[in-house]
């Protein structure tokens, strides 16, 4: 397909639409709009027009952030991989006196995580990872995460129940089987399918990994 540029587009004033970072830490995608986080702004881009659109100013000033879109709850969330949090927020939040979408921080719900560290099962806030690289969704609404500190793979819910569903919290290796035995070494990647499989990509191991979740 042939390649369209957008990061360089302008406003009517002449400033760049994605900000002056060089790069986007994640994108996402609902029926209508492609969403990227870049570390200056959340955008979107509308997939038949191409029209883009600023839609926050900076929400976080640290670390790494990556956005999923649930086809379920029609909410966007914000992995802060620094925090160890996870953020909800409505993509079509428009407040009184704008004509389109604009998101401030005020606007984000803390929903899961309750701060960097050990392996920690539980359900919304009550639960606790490490970190993370990327994440996944699949069509249910289950979110999949990467915690390469704790050398695990993570599936929350759609009632935010998070559980450990590859690896070992804190042992690095690489073993093959029932979740209860295999082991990861640095797990980076991770996507779902619509039949149930979960893909890691297990970096330290260099190899891609599958988990068949029932």
């Amino acid at each position: 397909m042939e390649r369209e540029t957008y990061f360089d587009k302008q406003d009517e004033n002449g400033n760049l639409i994605a900000g002056a970072a060089c790069h986007h830490s994640s994108v996402a995608a609902d029926d209508t709009y492609v969403y990227l986080y870049s570390p200056d702004k959340l955008i979107r881009v509308h997939q038949i027009t191409k029209k883009m659109e600023a839609m926050s100013d900076a929400l976080f000033t640290d670390t790494w952030q990556y956005i999923l879109y649930n086809p379920v709850d029609k909410m966007l969330y914000i992995v802060n991989s620094g925090q160890a949090r996870i953020y909800r927020v409505d993509p079509y939040h428009t407040p009184e006196g704008r004509t389109t979408p604009w998101i401030t921080v005020n606007d984000l719900e803390w929903v899961i995580g309750d701060g960097r560290g050990s392996v920690r099962e539980g359900n919304g806030r009550k639960m606790r990872f490490g970190g993370t690289e990327t994440v996944g969704m699949d069509v249910y609404g289950n979110m999949y995460l990467c915690d390469s500190p704790n050398q695990v793979v993570w599936k929350i819910d759609i009632q935010y129940n998070a559980t450990v569903v590859g690896g070992i919290p804190g042992i690095s290796g690489y073993i093959d089987g029932d979740p209860t035995i295999a082991r990861f070494r640095t797990p980076m990647g991770v996507a779902a399918t619509n039949d149930g499989r979960i893909y890691v990509a297990d970096a330290g191991n260099n190899l891609i990994r599958c988990i068949a979740v029932q």
